[in-house]
């Protein structure tokens, strides 16, 4: 069981790339907390699923978490490859997989700075 740290890329002065992968069933993501000031964002899954949801939990104060909602105010949970606008604004967060076997996943948020 392996804790997978957000890898972060700049894409422009506005915008990064918090990126996690790969990511089996037996392990666990670490929260990205660098985020307060990028307000709008979406997060993206891809990968071999192997029957696996993705959901992405978000915390104010950086231990206690809950499900993050996506445009539509349905908990955010993805089963197959694709991306979901998140709506809450957090301090922090993180994609919490669940469920399934044989999975190996990519889960991308790409946050910007609103203009």
């Amino acid at each position: 069981m392996a804790t997978i740290k957000p890898a972060v890329t700049a894409v422009n002065d506005d915008a990064v790339r918090i990126t996690w992968t790969p990511v089996t069933e037996s392990d666990t993501c670490e929260a990205y907390t660098g985020a307060s000031h990028y307000d709008d964002r979406s997060i993206q899954v891809t990968g071999t699923f192997g029957g696996s949801t993705t959901a992405l939990h978000g915390s104010n104060d950086g231990s206690n978490f809950s499900a993050l909602s996506d445009a539509f105010g349905v908990s955010i949970g993805l089963s197959s490859a694709g991306i979901k606008q998140v709506m809450e604004y957090t301090y922090s967060f993180k994609p919490v997989p669940s469920g399934g076997t044989g999975q190996s996943l990519t889960m991308t948020v790409l946050a910007k700075k609103r203009r």
